[in-house]
């Protein structure tokens, strides 16, 4: 391993130490609704990205589309078969 990732290796054993006392202590529903609460925030942000490249990759569904019937890509059933 590289020496630069050992202060982000400590970091993280500090963190995730401090998380694990943390959570003997506390109560189940206490953990349960803050999982929720982290779930949801990480949802935003990927919502907010699938809004944002929709156009982008609808362009590319339908480019990759094209190109299957072109025949300038085969697919996995039609290179099994010859």
């Amino acid at each position: 391993q590289h020496q630069v990732d050992a202060p982000i290796e400590n970091t993280f054993k500090l963190v995730f130490c401090a998380f694990l006392a943390i959570g003997c202590m506390i109560k189940l529903d206490s953990v349960l609704e803050l999982s929720d609460a982290l779930i949801f925030i990480i949802a935003v942000p990927n919502t907010i990205g699938l809004y944002l490249y929709a156009r982008e990759v609808r362009d590319d569904v339908r480019r990759y589309r094209r190109a299957i019937a072109s025949d300038d890509i085969r697919t996995a059933g039609a290179a099994a078969d010859s």
